[in-house]
């Protein structure tokens, strides 16, 4: 997906920062080995670090490594660029050099504190939609509001990659859950959290051997006049699992989601 930002947004542009643009100077994308000979010859780059670069072999690995982290976030590297260029340069050079389990340690510290700033900052800042009406009365509506259907299955298509919601399972969850909650007036919020998310986060679970994902988006409630966050989170075989915090001024429910220890925020919108 291509990005809209332009290059000089307050941080090192071109090839030095591994920025890929088009022929209008909109960034369209990330180059890891750009971002290797940015660490090289950059003019942010100190006389110890291009020292430390100066041979093929470790090119390669510093390479292998960046490449790597891309693929960890990879939602975030294809459809807002600019930002993951931005964090990338808040690692040390010699990060890269470190093994592969503490190359993926020290990338989801540096990852989580800035999405959690950027994303802090959009909800204080960023125009909130207001919970929209439900666009489905039942279960043919329902369906048919997915992207594509496989078996009991209804697919979306979402920014972080496809996912599959056990279609009746999903619906059920809206009257039929363990809180016994009523959740008729969030059903208009549940494709728009799919397709258009404010952020993504994984979460690990016991029990499970990949993590659950959960998409949450804001929305300004009429009705009790707060503006909540509405989570979604969707499991490896489909089972959904609805989050809602209402916001408090001291936004410690949105500090839970963000600084908690068992996430990784993978991606965040443009």
């Amino acid at each position: 997906m291509q990005s809209n930002a332009h290059l000089g947004s307050g941080f090192l542009g071109g090839t030095a920062a591994g920025i890929e643009t088009d022929e209008n100077g909109n960034i369209v994308g990330f180059n890891p080995q750009n971002f290797v000979l940015g660490l090289i010859g950059g003019s942010v780059a100190s006389k110890a670090v291009s020292k430390l670069y100066n041979n093929e072999s470790t090119q390669r690995y510093a390479t292998l490594a960046i490449k790597s982290i891309q693929q960890d976030y990879k939602s975030l590297s294809e459809n807002n660029p600019a930002m993951f260029a931005k964090i990338m340069q808040k690692f040390n050079p010699r990060d890269f050099l470190k093994g592969k389990k503490q190359v993926q340690e020290v990338s989801k510290d540096i990852f989580n504190k800035e999405l959690a700033k950027a994303i802090e900052s959009a909800l204080q800042n960023g125009k909130v939609e207001t919970m929209p009406q439900a666009e489905f009365r039942n279960k043919e509506e329902f369906a048919n509001m997915f992207d594509s259907i496989s078996g009991k299955y209804g697919i979306i298509e979402t920014p972080y990659k496809e996912v599959k919601a056990d279609i009746k399972s999903a619906r059920r969850h809206f009257k039929h859950n363990t809180n016994g909650a009523d959740r008729e007036n969030i059903k208009g919020g549940f494709f728009k959290t799919f397709k258009d998310p404010l952020f993504i986060v994984e979460q690990a679970r016991e029990g499970q051997s990949s993590p659950s994902v959960y998409f949450y988006k804001p929305f300004y409630d009429n009705d009790k006049k707060l503006m909540n966050l509405f989570g979604i989170g969707i499991d490896s075989v489909g089972n959904i699992d609805f989050k809602t915090y209402y916001f408090d001024e001291k936004e410690t429910r949105l500090n839970a989601i963000l600084k908690s220890e068992k996430i990784k925020i993978v991606y965040m919108q443009e």
